[in-house]
């Protein structure tokens, strides 16, 4: 019996690497600041990039996480990482 627990303990630890790896450095600006409350309009003019760039990087982790929501995004990356 503790053999297929260590099975699944260690695939959610590769999910979690899995799912790190593929988050680019911009994804996960934009997901830290939507983990801090700010809109996708605000996003844009803090991080100087187009209003339509900052919907894609919200968008794409939505995708990588496997989530059906920003909420559920937001919780898997609050698993994943420590934000601040």
């Amino acid at each position: 019996m503790i053999k297929p627990i260590t099975s699944f303990l260690r695939a959610i630890v590769i999910t979690k690497k899995t799912i790190s790896r593929n988050v680019t450095k911009s994804e996960l600006e934009v997901l830290k600041m939507i983990v801090n409350g700010y809109s996708t309009n605000e996003i844009a003019d803090l991080l100087f990039i187009s209003e339509h760039t900052a919907i894609t990087d919200r968008k794409r982790p939505i995708e990588k996480f496997k989530a059906r929501n920003r909420a559920q995004m937001v919780k898997s990356a609050c698993q994943v990482y420590a934000f601040d």
